[in-house]
């Protein structure tokens, strides 16, 4: 389905005038962006979302912290279009460097971390970054993990439920 869609729509429209912000920031940087990676297989997907959904999991963390958890993991490694077209490479940089630094202190599973994203957040909205790119790959990593069984962490903790949870 997506077999040679960066050829198709990148690389043999160039030309034609580019028409989408992909197009655009494949002529200015040579990035791939979501087309890349969906023909790709979604590499960041694989090596970094699921990771760091199933660790977080495992640690037995909630919901909003699991996804916290992976988005930071995906905002580390992706090439983030949304990022770069409303910003432009320092701000992909500026981006992917604070999530890796996030990611050294336990991302969302520790105390430091989570203080870490919170201060991020508030440098993100001074700065105007959205990582929509990354958050795209966050309900793609949430699909395929709910496609090969996953299940999704609660959304509150056990101990904090007035009762106790089912178990099937």
């Amino acid at each position: 389905m997506v077999a040679g869609i960066c050829d198709r729509e990148l690389r043999a429209g160039l030309h034609r005038e580019a028409e989408t912000a992909g197009e655009k920031l494949f002529r200015q940087y040579g990035v791939l962006g979501i087309r890349g990676e969906a023909e790709a297989g979604y590499p960041t997907v694989r090596n970094h979302g699921l990771p760091a959904l199933r660790a977080a999991r495992a640690s037995g963390a909630t919901l909003a912290t699991s996804l916290c958890h992976t988005l930071i993991a995906l905002m580390a490694e992706t090439e983030d279009t949304t990022v770069l077209w409303r910003g432009g490479p320092a701000a992909l940089t500026f981006m992917r460097t604070e999530a890796r630094k996030i990611l050294a202190l336990g991302g969302a599973l520790t105390g430091d971390g989570l203080a870490a994203i919170h201060a991020l957040d508030a440098r993100f909205i001074e700065r105007h970054i959205s990582p929509g790119g990354a958050a795209d790959l966050l309900a793609v990593t949430l699909g395929v993990d709910a496609l090969s069984g996953g299940e999704l962490p609660p959304i509150f903790p056990a101990e904090a439920l007035p009762f106790a949870p089912c178990n099937p």
